[in-house]
């Protein structure tokens, strides 16, 4: 009976809706900012991590850190962009109940204040009151929600994006209060559920810190195959109604599929965009014309001497202006 009832509920809860639509009025190609919801027609390649994450986020976990689930990657490997681009869409389109994103940075527990706020609290200054004086403030918040609207059995997700910044710009007291809250929360409804995104090397510090539990199956956001980055380049340009010339899009890869260069490849994506002409078919344009992207460091698109390919070259550089969200 458990079984059929999960199948009922997947089925209740499974997007009604094709692939968003890519409006015309927008880039195909974001550059250097994490996607957003409203970029989700152009999100390629992490098909399989976006659907493995509903997966883990539909499974009826009943210890509050089982639906408790952090994207962990290395900085600029598109956490922030799998979940709001690739992830919230699909639970949206679900019936999902998506909650503002949280981002510790600077007031973590401001950004659980304004949670409260979201569920029906009357004002921020008391709700922040009543954050920091009370570990069940957050939890209570959903109960009361649920009682007035009637959303009895409606999930919910909260995102709590670049989960680093409560190690790296919060207090040890801070952090522990955060965390109490979320947990608390977690535990209180059994149809709450969290995805945080999390860069790796800050995994240690949270595993050691009050709340180990809650990260104790994160799920690692890994390098794309080449197969995807063939993806990210070429399908946004498709549904532009923008072309290739021959052989680029495998010389733009063959460039950029490294560990690190996924910003600078977004970066050069929407300069290039730009430098065609937004709306205009038949990109690139002619054979002799070159693009110089700079991105703390120069990328160069010129044909080569033996063919009509285009090749990308670039000066050397390891680090990324701060604006790199990926």
């Amino acid at each position: 009976m458990l079984i059929v009832g999960n199948g009922v509920m997947l089925w209740w809860e499974a997007p009604r809706s094709r692939r968003p639509v890519w409006q015309s009025d927008r880039s195909p190609y974001p550059g250097l900012s994490a996607f957003t919801e409203q970029d989700a027609s152009v999100f390629f390649g992490r098909e399989e991590q976006a659907t493995e994450l509903v997966r883990r986020l539909h499974e009826l976990g009943r210890d509050g850190s089982d639906r408790f689930v952090c994207v962990t990657g290395a900085s600029g490997s598109g956490k922030s962009s799998l979940v709001h681009a690739g992830v919230v869409p699909r639970l949206r389109r679900g019936r999902w109940h998506v909650l503002p994103t949280v981002a510790p940075a600077g007031e973590p527990l401001g950004g659980l204040a304004d949670l409260t706020v979201a569920f029906g609290a009357a004002d921020r200054a008391g709700a922040l009151r009543e954050v920091r004086s009370r570990p069940d403030s957050l939890a209570r918040s959903p109960v009361a929600w649920r009682t007035r609207t009637g959303h009895r059995h409606k999930r919910v997700l909260l995102v709590v994006d670049q989960l680093e910044e409560l190690v790296t710009l919060s207090s040890a007291t801070e952090q522990a209060m955060f965390l109490e809250r979320v947990a608390a929360a977690l535990h209180a409804d059994r149809r709450l559920w969290v995805v945080a995104t999390l860069r790796v090397e800050f995994l240690a510090d949270l595993l050691a810190g009050p709340y180990p539990e809650l990260f104790a199956n994160s799920a690692a956001l890994g390098v794309m195959r080449p197969a995807d980055f063939v993806a990210v380049v070429e399908k946004p340009a498709q549904l532009a109604g923008m072309r290739f010339d021959d052989g680029l899009v495998d010389q733009i890869v063959a460039d950029t599929a490294t560990p690190d260069a996924l910003p600078l490849l977004a970066y050069l994506l929407h300069e290039l965009y730009l430098g065609a002409g937004p709306g205009r078919a038949g990109w690139p344009p002619t054979r002799h014309t070159r693009y110089s992207v700079a991105c703390r460091g120069r990328w160069v698109a010129r044909p080569t001497r033996s063919s009509r390919r285009y090749a990308a070259t670039a000066a050397p550089t390891t680090s990324w202006p701060p604006c790199c969200v990926w």
